[in-house]
């Protein structure tokens, strides 16, 4: 089924809301037809659609970014500001971002509001400590927000090298917070606890963990 067509003395209007930051789906709900109508319209009338999305709005508008800009020198919140030129708090939070006015309490490491020395405790027991975004083991075995298990990173400091997702580290004496290099064995795949290994050949228990 056809879209209706925006009436042709509506369009410069239209136009005009648009290169002022308006989306496609606000401008829908303004003149009452869905938001393909409106992205049609702009285009047969040779309007360059930006790309998609709230942020795509603030950076395509010189008027909406200046008021961005302004309201954040002021020292208002994202979600103030979002208030006030109509979008996702989330959308002008990514948009500050990448002017270098982002929250600063959204920074990492040493740096935030909460910092706690970077270690902390995961419910299974094991310890976990932060290290920084430019730490040599950080590209292969850091998490999103910044951490590694202790005693894997030990162990891969013993080592030299980061250790592979297939390597799993035990604690001899099964306290998950002793991470010290001799309370540790690099395994390969899973390991459960009390775990006894013995010579599949001749059945022998005397086997002695040496050095990696």
């Amino acid at each position: 089924m056809p879209h209706p067509l925006i009436p042709l003395k509506q369009v410069p209007q239209l136009i005009r809301a648009y290169e002022q930051g308006g989306s496609t789906i606000t401008l829908a709900k303004q003149y009452e037809c869905d938001p393909r109508t409106i992205a049609n319209t702009l285009k047969r009338h040779g309007v360059d659609l930006r790309r998609s999305g709230a942020q795509g709005a603030i950076e395509s508008s010189s008027k909406l970014t200046r008021e961005v800009l302004a309201l954040r020198k002021q020292g208002l919140s994202y979600e103030s500001i979002s208030q006030r030129v109509g979008l996702s708090a989330s959308a002008v939070g990514r948009f500050l971002h990448t002017q270098g006015m982002g929250d600063p309490l959204r920074v990492s490491g040493s740096r935030h509001g909460l910092w706690k020395g970077g270690r902390t405790r995961t419910d299974g027991g094991y310890v976990l400590v932060w290290v920084p975004s430019d730490h040599r083991f950080a590209s292969e075995m850091r998490t999103k927000v910044g951490y590694i298990l202790e005693h894997r990173l030990v162990m891969a400091e013993h080592l030299g090298r980061p250790l592979t997702r297939q390597e799993t580290v035990h604690h001899i004496n099964d306290d998950k917070a002793d991470n010290r290099i001799e309370n540790l064995q690099l395994r390969r795949g899973r390991h459960g606890k009390h775990v006894a290994y013995q010579c599949a050949d001749c059945g022998s228990c005397n086997v002695v963990a040496v050095p990696l």
